[in-house]
């Protein structure tokens, strides 16, 4: 038996994870429409497509050690991350935006894909774990 989806407002996650989600959304509120705000979040979700900022930090890191090889390792690796997560396991769970499901009137870009995993995360957290 599966279970029923949230109510507006409401996860899988349970009461607490929920209000944490509503509190930080609350503090958060005041920036949105801010234009300096809307630019640096934009522009941070931007470096993460493709794992642009990892990439970069990889070719740096590569160039400081001498070992172009290590760049070409972590380049191959998040690609192959990337395929297995935004072409694998998002098509599993399909899940919506936020932006499309939630409130309106956000002035966010809205991606294709589906939100769940995240792309940005898994593959700051993959290239954290291959870096480290």
């Amino acid at each position: 038996m599966t279970e029923p989806p949230p109510t507006p407002g409401q996860s899988h996650f349970g009461p607490s994870i929920d209000r944490f989600d509503q509190r930080v959304d609350q503090l958060l509120d005041h920036l949105r429409g801010n234009p300096v705000a809307d630019r640096l979040f934009s522009s941070a979700s931007h470096v993460g497509d493709f794992s642009v900022i990892w990439h970069a930090i990889g070719i740096v890191r590569g160039l400081a050690r001498g070992r172009a090889d290590e760049t070409i390792v972590l380049a191959a690796l998040l690609g192959v991350e990337s395929l297995v997560v935004n072409q694998g396991i998002k098509r599993l769970f399909r899940r919506d935006r936020p932006t499309t499901t939630g409130a309106d009137g956000l002035r966010v870009r809205r991606p294709d894909t589906s939100s769940f995993p995240s792309g940005h995360a898994s593959s700051a957290m993959f290239a954290a774990t291959v870096l480290s």
